[in-house]
């Protein structure tokens, strides 16, 4: 593919919340749709490659998109991961949660099939954003960010975030739910109509 640069993701595991909300709703689309949205390409441009390029691209394309509808456990969860100069720390102990993260938590996960549309903003409730500094004798010093943007954070999740970390979370969120639901006392319906 010495044609052009082309960028290419090498697994799902590259692939961003938004390469894989708009992937995952594509399954009868337009092989350039597709294209486009993995090379980052418009459809104009891919339309002017060379059959040779454009073959090898299928067929990486095929590969990756096997992965988009079946994807594979990648292991453990990413503790910390780095995005744009700032460090993004998980919380999945729910004691260590604010009350207000699990309602937003719960309302997320109210319509249980649609839940992937808004896994950008789950990322953005369970992913806690620190300022990288530096002390004066230059070790690293994590500072919690107070001032948050949720929907802005969300939107910069979206289009860094690895789709495998966030669809695994997801999942382990809705494990979580599920359990609550399954072990809520029939005497508290309360609760119970909360957490469904």
């Amino acid at each position: 593919m010495k044609e052009k640069n082309i960028k290419l993701k090498d697994n799902f595991n590259e692939l961003t919340i938004k390469e894989y909300q708009q992937l995952a709703g594509m399954k009868d689309a337009d092989i350039l749709d597709v294209l486009s949205v993995l090379t980052d390409m418009p459809k104009d441009e891919l339309r002017e490659l060379k059959m040779g390029t454009l073959n090898q691209l299928l067929v990486w394309t095929e590969g990756l998109m096997g992965q988009v509808t079946n994807p594979v456990d990648t292991g453990e969860f990413l503790d910390e991961v780095q995005i744009n100069g700032r460090i993004w720390k998980l919380t999945t102990a729910v004691e260590e949660m604010k009350a207000g993260q699990i309602i937003d938590i719960i309302e997320i996960f109210k319509e249980r099939d649609a839940y992937l549309e808004k896994l950008h903003i789950l990322m953005s409730i369970i992913l806690t954003p620190f300022t990288v500094k530096r002390t004066w004798y230059g070790r690293r010093k994590l500072v919690e960010e107070k001032e948050r943007d949720i929907m802005k954070e969300a939107e910069e999740l979206w289009n860094n975030y690895p789709a495998s970390q966030a669809l695994k979370l997801g999942s382990f969120f809705l494990e979580i739910l599920n359990s609550l639901q399954d072990n809520t006392p029939a005497s508290s319906p309360l609760v119970k109509a909360k957490v469904m």
